[in-house]
C-alpha cells in the first residue's frame, strides 16, 4: 500500500490553523476539530531527549509551515513513540482515524514488525502488529484504528517494539494525525 507523503495529506484540507506542537482544521462556526496533525515534539519519544539516540532537524519539506522531524541516529533495542488527545476536542458524532506518518531513510531489507495500539476512554485497548512497509519516498503510514467522538476522556495511541530488534539508523517520526475517517 503507497503511502501519501503529509504534503499531499495536507494539501486536501482546508482551514489551516497554526501552532508549535501541531496545527488542526475546525469549521468557522465550530470548537471541535475536525482534522489534527501533531508534530514529533508533542509526542512522548522514548530517548527523544538524548541527542546520542536522536536528531531533530527541520523537516525542509515544502510545506505551508516547516514541522521539526526527529530520526533515530543509532541502533536501538527499544522504539516507543506516545501520544494523548482530549475526547472533548472532536465533532461529536463524527469517526476519527489516529495515523503515524514516519519515514525510513535506508529501508532495504529493513521490514520490523512494530505495534500500534490505541485506547479509548471505557474501552480495552486497540492493538495492530503491523510491517514497516515504506511506500515511495521511504514513507510509511500506519493506521493505530478508529473512533467515534464522543464524551469525555482521553485518546491515548502508541507507536512500539520491544523484541529485541536492533533497530537502524534513519528511521523518522514525521507526525500523527487524527482525521475525520
Amino acid at each position: 500500500m503507497a503511502a501519501e507523503a503529509p504534503k499531499e495529506l495536507l494539501s486536501k484540507l482546508s482551514g489551516l490553523e497554526d501552532g508549535v506542537l501541531g496545527r488542526y482544521w475546525k469549521k468557522r462556526d465550530s470548537s471541535c476539530i475536525d482534522h489534527l496533525v501533531l508534530y514529533p515534539r508533542a509526542l512522548e519519544i522514548a530517548g527523544g531527549d538524548d541527542p546520542t539516540i536522536w536528531r531533530w532537524f527541520w523537516s525542509g519539506i515544502r510545506l505551508p509551515f516547516d514541522v521539526e522531524f526527529a530520526e533515530l541516529k543509532v541502533g536501538t533495542y527499544q522504539l516507543g513513540v506516545k501520544g494523548m488527545l482530549r475526547m472533548d476536542q472532536f465533532t461529536p458524532g463524527r469517526n476519527y482515524n489516529i495515523t503515524f506518518w514516519l519515514r525510513m531513510k535506508d529501508p532495504a531489507g529493513f521490514q520490523p514488525v512494530v505495534t500500534v495500539t490505541l485506547e479509548l476512554p471505557h474501552s480495552q485497548p486497540i492493538v495492530n502488529h503491523v510491517p514497516l512497509i515504506p511506500g515511495p519516498g521511504g514513507w510509511v503510514k500506519l493506521n493505530a484504528g478508529g473512533f467515534p467522538a464522543g464524551g469525555d476522556g482521553e485518546i491515548k495511541f502508541s507507536l512500539t517494539n520491544d523484541d529485541g530488534i536492533d533497530w537502524k539508523k534513519g528511521l523518522t517520526v514525521a507526525a500523527v494525525f487524527a482525521s475525520i475517517a
